[in-house]
């Protein structure tokens, strides 16, 4: 299923395998994710957000959360 999802990226193993991780491992953390979305999205809860806007935000939570290399350097 990943592979339909993510298309021709899918066909570069590294892109696939991150992808993949990205995906599992913030799944695994979704209650934790929305506890920090409905923390800090002020003014909205997580039901008025379209589908999409709330999984784009559950991922790039998850990348920030899960991956060094995405998080901010001081």
């Amino acid at each position: 299923m990943f592979e339909t999802i993510a298309g021709e990226a899918a066909r570069n193993p590294a892109v696939a395998d991150y992808g993949r991780k990205l995906v599992e491992k913030t799944l695994n953390a979704k209650l934790e994710i929305d506890d920090l979305l409905t923390r800090h999205a002020a003014n909205w809860d997580l039901k008025r957000m379209t589908v999409i806007d709330r999984n784009i935000l559950r991922l790039a939570v998850g990348e920030l959360l899960f991956f060094k290399d995405t998080r901010l350097r001081s």
